[in-house]
């Protein structure tokens, strides 16, 4: 950016400032007596002369009721906005308001004023003339009372400020342009305040003295230079601060040859605190002092004014900018090719013409006054209309100085001009883009207003819609809530407050793990963390203690929910679902199915009860046999070692029958479901001792093949060993139902076991008849039976058992005959999954009950 040129831009500027100084003053000589306006002690304001005094009042008066409209106004005020006194009164004060805020601020003002009774003051607001522009207005406000004191309405004065913020303006625009003129300035510039620390400097003046910019601010010439120039340089200050006169003489800064040496004016100015500053600027002349000394000399040797003139004319005819010497008589006596360029004629052409000649014609009045300032002040500073060589016109800004001998007379005149046309078409492009923003702007606030009535209509269908959603969200019969991804409640439907009891008030801002029973709240918050990770997460089955009037202990509900978050929000969404219902109906199906697993087993029990006596009756026979022999020898030959190894076998006879009672007590009693670590091939050896002698009876193979090293599994043993004994039972009633004439196959069954991936896998292999694809596909199937009298019970319950230990029963026809059974269940890997005690029967505690 390049330093402001224009020189009668900045005096215009100051004048419009004096102006705007002496206008406030007068404003504030003419300010209203409120106190005395506002008094109802005093019926001025009604008399007759009070009414002529405010109708001339130069600035716009109105008296406002408390409803906001105009009751009455004076012509000034009818003129700041272009409107007529009759249309005014009866308006609302807001009305004319440039925009909705200004319009706002009215109203509240009104309201406030009529309510609260605050202390006049003094606002300030765009109004809307009415040819559409902006008045920025100053409003100055009071209360009217009546006689009893009581406010009836408001007394408002009205100033135009809109010439003063465009000086304002034009003030910081000056300002930045001061401080680019201070950046690019070719001297050193500077400001200091009465104590001499430096408040303001270019980087040129920070050079000289030998630093940064930020450094220097706030330091004495004393903590930067040499005392001597210090102490010169801190003289020629006081001195400019004393006298108030300018100071202008060379100043040296610096010792030997890093010194500089400066052209110096210092002046008097006043700082930002009204306190006395010095300010200067310095032109760097080291490097030329030599040569303007030389100058000097020459000077003072060519005193005659003609030779004066040519080695003026020689030194400017070279230069940029156009130069021209004039004689007293107006004739041209020089002109540089810069002169002559400018103007389209060669040098030749231009001199010995009439001055007048080169300028244009219709401007009088400004040649006149290139006159009298020469005549007044010597020199001249301004803008003229220049002629070119076609015939055209252009704008230039020249200086001209006069040149007098050693008498004081005039010999010369010197014209120094710089064309301008460029700068005055940028200043009119300027204006012309003004006007065209302004154009936009209209255009842009006449779109707004459009957007902004369609934004209201997208408002108004948007509550519309809020208010139907809120209709459906609190008529669904599931249970919502609308959370935060912190798990605070923002929102709960009437279905939720309804089943838990609770309104949306008391459950605003508190976490859902408030409303869930205490232990579950392990199981919610894990399953929380995983719906943050991820968009939504695994259905919770949790349970919510109800308080219900009238019973000591809180009511228990099971509640399904559903987790989803809400996408491109920090909202998450649960729906939940009251299954406390369906699961009284699951526990009362458990325990009916716990009783019908209890009477399966004793209908095993009942089937093999031969089986079981004949296993009996051995131990037993073998213990009378034993005795009577004991009993014998003792009486024959008194005690002896013999009679001791007959009843340590007696001993052992009784424990293996005991064990047997054992086990069958222990298979047949009604007991609560216990998952727990097993070892499969003791689960298949226990089960094998109740068909060992069933199968010995009827000449049925029995086999056994396990891999060794198998891993335990999670399973209740006793209902395990059920399935096992209704596999193995099935698989013998298989090959007892076998027709007569296949009375020579192989009778056999087969139990492996081994393992595969995750599971491990018990496979029960008979050689019976097999069943058919038909008769397959409904095998599992409840009350299904291909056994006369068979109630079809014990493979449904079968497979249900083993489907809740997370393992599958299948069921496959071997070739060339025969079925094959297998038994799948996952490797002990953890705890007991919870859903087994819902699928085998486990009664709940007390307090779980719903």
């Amino acid at each position: 950016m390049t330093p402001p040129s224009n020189a009668n831009n900045q005096d215009e500027l100051l004048g419009e400032i004096r102006a705007l100084r002496e206008r406030i003053a007068v404003l504030e000589a003419e300010k209203l007596d409120w106190q005395r306006l506002g008094d109802p002690c005093h019926s001025w304001l009604n008399t007759e002369g009070a009414r002529h005094f405010l109708v001339d009042l130069p600035h716009g008066f109105e008296e406002i009721d408390l409803d906001g409209r105009i009751v009455w106004c004076n012509e000034a005020r009818a003129r700041l906005l272009g409107q007529e006194v009759q249309e005014i009164i009866g308006s609302y004060a807001w009305d004319r308001m440039a925009n909705t805020e200004a319009s706002g601020w009215v109203r509240q003002l009104i309201y406030e004023a009529s309510v609260e009774l605050p202390d006049p003051g003094v606002l300030y607001l765009d109004a809307r003339h009415q040819d559409g522009s902006v008045v920025n207005l100053r409003v100055d406000w009071n209360y009217r009372r009546d006689a009893a004191g009581r406010v009836t309405g408001f007394l408002v004065l009205l100033l135009d400020m809109t010439r003063e913020q465009g000086v304002k303006s034009a003030l910081q625009k000056s300002l930045s342009q001061f401080e680019d003129f201070m950046t690019y300035c070719p001297g050193a510039a500077f400001m200091k305040d009465a104590d001499g620390r430096y408040t303001m400097l270019n980087p040129n003046a920070a050079e000289v003295l030998g630093g940064e910019v930020d450094e220097i601010l706030g330091k004495r010439d004393h903590d930067l230079l040499p005392p001597e120039a210090a102490e010169l340089l801190r003289d020629n200050d006081r001195q400019v601060l004393e006298s108030g006169q300018p100071f202008r003489g060379i100043e040296e800064i610096g010792e030997g040859r890093d010194a500089f040496k400066l052209l110096t004016v210092r002046f008097l100015v006043s700082g930002d605190d009204d306190r006395p500053h010095v300010a200067g600027m310095g032109l760097d002349i080291t490097r030329s002092d030599r040569e303007h000394q030389e100058l000097c000399e020459s000077r003072d040797r060519l005193r005659e004014a003609s030779d004066r003139l040519r080695l003026l004319s020689s030194a400017v005819a070279q230069s940029g900018e156009g130069v021209a010497i004039v004689y007293p008589d107006r004739r041209i006596e020089f002109v540089n090719e810069a002169f002559a360029g400018m103007h389209g004629f060669r040098v030749s052409e231009l001199e010995g013409l009439d001055l007048h000649k080169v300028f244009a014609e219709g401007q009088p009045e400004q040649l006149l006054a290139v006159e009298e300032q020469l005549d007044s002040a010597g020199e001249f500073r301004g803008a003229i209309w220049h002629v070119a060589a076609g015939g055209g016109s252009f704008p230039c800004h020249e200086s001209h100085s006069l040149v007098r001998d050693e008498d004081g007379r005039v010999i010369a005149r010197i014209i120094v001009a710089r064309d301008v046309s460029e700068a005055v078409a940028a200043e009119k492009r300027l204006q012309d883009a003004q006007a065209q923003l302004e154009q936009r702007v209209q255009q842009r606030t006449s779109e707004l207003g459009e957007v902004v009535a369609r934004l209201e209509k997208e408002i108004q269908e948007r509550h519309r819609a809020e208010s139907e959603l809120r209709r459906i969200w609190d008529s669904t019969l599931e249970l919502l809530v609308l959370m935060g991804r912190d798990g605070c409640i923002r929102r709960v439907n009437r279905s939720l407050e309804r089943t838990l009891r609770v309104s949306e008030e008391d459950v605003m801002g508190q976490p859902f793990f408030n409303l869930v029973a205490e232990e579950d709240r392990g199981r919610t918050s894990r399953s929380w963390a995983k719906i943050r990770a991820a968009s939504s997460g695994p259905r919770l089955m949790v349970r919510h203690l109800v308080d219900v009037p009238g019973q000591a202990k809180p009511e228990v509900r099971w509640l399904e929910w559903a987790v989803t978050s809400v996408e491109g929000t920090d909202l998450v969404y649960a729906a939940g679902r009251d299954l406390t219902e369906l699961r009284m109906f699951e526990v009362r199906v458990a325990r009916q199915q716990a009783e019908l697993a209890h009477a399966s087993r004793l209908t095993n029990m009942g089937e093999m009860a031969s089986g079981i006596a004949h296993e009996l009756n051995q131990p037993l026979c073998a213990i009378a046999l034993r005795a009577e022999a004991c009993k014998l020898s003792v009486l024959r030959n008194g005690p002896s070692e013999g009679v001791v190894s007959d009843l340590e076998y007696m001993r052992e006879q009784a424990e293996r029958a005991g064990e047997i009672i054992r086990r069958l007590r222990g298979f047949v009693a009604r007991r609560e479901p216990e998952s727990k670590p097993v070892e499969p091939g003791q689960l298949v050896r226990d089960m094998l001792h109740f068909v060992e002698t069933e199968c010995e009876q009827e000449h049925i193979g029995l086999r056994v093949e396990l891999e060794a090293g198998l891993p335990l599994v999670n399973c209740d043993e006793i209902q395990i060993q059920q399935v096992l004994l209704n596999l193995l039972r099935n698989a013998i009633e298989a090959i007892l139902a076998e027709e007569e004439g296949c009375a020579g196959l192989s009778r056999e069954i087969l139990v492996q076991g081994v393992r595969k991936g995750p599971d491990i896998v018990l496979e029960v292999l008979d050689t019976g008849p097999g069943l058919s694809p038909k008769v397959g596909d409904h095998l599992f199937d409840p009350f299904f039976s291909t056994k006369s009298g068979g109630l079809g019970i014990g493979l449904s319950l079968s497979k249900s058992i083993v489907e809740a230990h997370g393992g599958s029963l299948l069921a496959y026809p071997r070739e060339p005959r025969g079925m094959r059974f297998v038994l799948s269940l996952p490797v002990h890997a953890g705890p007991v999954r919870a859903k087994l005690s819902r699928y085998l029967g486990r009664s709940q505690r007390k307090e779980d009950r719903p």
